[in-house]
């Protein structure tokens, strides 16, 4: 659609175009500049930035390595559990069952899965 513009001319396109959208893009242009330019002053800081040296290298090698190594364990453990051993009857009066034989159970029942009860 043609429409006459304020200074005159003739432009193509809708004319209930509003001032606030053109306003918003051109700060949308703006903003998009400004962030250009913090991208490269950044890129530029991280080129003048000195190589690490060996040491620092290493350290940092050293903590992937535990980090990586300690994930590799939780993962594994979580994947290789023992079946769950039920739980010993209730201990209630002594009698049935008894204490010894209730000991023994409870004491079987964490022996056999204790990869479900971590221990520091």
């Amino acid at each position: 659609m043609l429409r006459t513009t304020a200074a005159g001319k003739v432009a193509v396109g809708p004319s209930n175009t509003s001032d606030g959208k053109t306003a918003t893009n051109l700060n949308s242009q703006v903003e998009l500049t400004a962030a250009n330019a913090e991208i490269e002053r950044l890129q530029e800081l991280l080129k003048a930035r000195e190589p690490l040296t060996p040491s620092e290298e290493l350290s940092n090698t050293q903590r992937l390595t535990t980090v990586l190594k300690a994930l590799a364990q939780r993962i594994a453990l979580a994947s290789s559990r023992s079946a769950k051993v039920a739980d010993p009857p209730l201990l209630i009066d002594g009698t049935n069952p008894t204490f010894d034989n209730w000991k023994l159970q409870l004491q079987d029942k964490l022996e056999v899965n204790a990869d479900h009860f971590p221990t520091t």
